[in-house]
């Protein structure tokens, strides 16, 4: 139901990380990035599995010029205790950075624990994407960043 934001994806389709129903988003100058304008708005799924939940989700699209520069960020609260933040970022060696960190201590050990070889994940074109565990300060500084930038408008 696409009035409200409830869309049941085939899995067969759904090859996304994330997928964000309706959400209004508005350039920021100053920060060279688009940013989401609603505390909450519709997460479709996740990795194929469907959500169709508002959830309260802050997004950052930086696009400062230059490939290097770009990134995308995400804060998802999924519960009151239950928060997830993920950055992705292209590096230099033509790969990208996965920055990830959450409220909950079992995904962050899941992160810690994985052993280096499996922290670099070979996508199809054949760059590296690492992830890593970033200090909790980023979830609440990406929250901080959309805020100000939608006062900033």
């Amino acid at each position: 139901n696409m009035r409200i934001n409830a869309i049941l994806l085939p899995k067969k389709d759904d090859k996304y990380a994330f997928v964000f129903g309706r959400h209004q988003v508005r350039w920021n100058n100053e920060y060279s990035a688009f940013i989401t304008m609603d505390d909450k708005f519709p997460l479709i799924s996740i990795g194929g599995y469907p959500v169709n939940k508002n959830l309260e989700t802050y997004i950052s699209y930086k696009m400062p010029g230059g490939n290097s520069d770009d990134k995308f960020s995400i804060y998802l609260k999924a519960s009151p205790d239950l928060w997830y933040f993920f950055s992705y970022q292209p590096n230099p060696d033509g790969g990208a950075d996965l920055n990830v960190v959450s409220s909950s201590t079992k995904f962050n050990d899941l992160v810690l624990a994985m052993k280096d070889k499996d922290k670099k994940i070979k996508m199809p074109d054949g760059k590296i994407v690492e992830v890593a565990l970033v200090n909790a300060a980023s979830a609440e500084s990406l929250r901080n960043f959309v805020r100000s930038g939608r006062a900033k408008e």
